[in-house]
């Protein structure tokens, strides 16, 4: 690219910011730029360091936005390293080493402060200008928290039972309700085969089937475990959920008996066009619980314009005697009463 007397010299004639392990070009407002790319400026001539001043801007509105403040960057310094007609940036090979980690999901807008750079000659140096990218999702959904806690007892067997994260996706069983929340929206993984990845970035796929399943780990009953390819119809996503329908003829949810759910690495994946796998969730996890023994209340839980002489009574999944400890009773704004269960008041018998 020739320059011409008046001219600012010499001019950008390429950009781009390539991960390490990515041999694509990038260019400028590029999407999906990973977070741990070299920044480049090619010129059109070979150029050597003037003086003056690199901008690195997150946007602070619209979409891409951030909280972090932006990065000034001396020329000359450690943290430029110029080689021939190109300017690179966050380099891990520069003296200075990496310098800047990029957020996800951000925009970026990089300015050049007019003559940092020069010719060789030193007679000419650069006009003023700015340059944009915006970096991608790379980050696999995280599972975070569960509702019940883990190993809870006494849950019904209709209960939900949810696990989350940080805000996107949720994992339900109809027969028992299991409901697990991640930190971003999830879909099933499309082939249900589990791919190999290199440094984040997927390869290719393999013939194993990934699987999500529910299984009684004391094995006391038939079919005690139930396992399904993780794209079965059986699971249905909608946003933030996956919501899995149980055959109870298939896999009956019992009450008094203890159940762990688990599923396979990329049994889901992110929404983001990288596909970020979710992890495992193995039965070494030990992400299980209880269901009730108590199979019926009289009166119903919830029910209104119960008489005051009615029985209260609990029906349980088989026959029952009375053991130790106290029955509490708590009227709606009144102290707790206490029975004890060997006390004249409770009855048993039968179930």
């Amino acid at each position: 690219m020739p320059c011409y007397s008046g001219s600012a010299c010499p001019p950008v004639f390429a950009f781009s910011v390539c991960a390490a392990q990515d041999s694509q070009a990038w260019t400028n407002n590029n999407q999906n730029v990973r977070v741990n790319s070299i920044v480049e400026i090619e010129f059109a001539e070979n150029i050597q360091a003037s003086f003056g001043y690199i901008t690195i801007q997150p946007a602070i509105t619209g979409i891409g936005t951030s909280s972090a403040a932006a990065t000034t960057i001396s020329v000359p310094s450690t943290e430029v390293v110029i080689s021939g007609a190109s300017l690179f940036l966050n380099d891990p090979t520069s003296s200075g080493g990496r310098q800047d980690a990029f957020a996800e999901e951000t925009v970026y807008t990089l300015s050049f402060d007019a003559g940092i750079i020069q010719n060789l000659a030193a007679t000419d140096t650069n006009a003023a200008f700015s340059v944009q990218f915006t970096t991608g999702d790379f980050s696999p959904p995280t599972l975070v928290s569960m509702s019940p806690v883990d190993n809870a007892p006494n849950v019904a067997i209709t209960t939900t039972i949810a696990r989350a994260a940080v805000g996107k996706f949720s994992w339900c069983i109809r027969s028992n309700v299991d409901v697990f929340t991640f930190s971003e929206n999830i879909q099933v993984n499309p082939a249900a085969l589990s791919a190999v990845e290199s440094a984040g970035v997927e390869q290719s796929s393999t013939d194993t089937l990934v699987t999500w399943g529910i299984q009684d780990p004391y094995m006391r009953q038939s079919p005690w475990t139930l396992t399904a390819p993780c794209n079965d119809a059986q699971i249905s996503v909608s946003g933030t959920q996956a919501t899995v329908t149980v055959d109870p003829v298939g896999f009956a949810i019992l009450p008094c008996s203890k159940y762990q759910l688990v599923y396979a690495a990329q049994c889901f994946t992110d929404t983001s066009q990288n596909l970020n796998y979710v992890a495992a969730l193995p039965s070494s996890s030990f992400y299980d619980w209880w269901t009730s023994c108590i199979t019926a209340y009289s009166p119903a839980v919830g029910e209104y314009g119960v008489p005051i002489n009615s029985d209260i009574v609990l029906t349980f999944s088989e026959a029952v005697l009375r053991g130790t400890g106290n029955i509490e009773l708590t009227p709606l704004g009144e102290a707790s009463q206490s029975y004890d269960a060997r006390g004249p008041r409770p009855a048993s018998g039968g179930v």
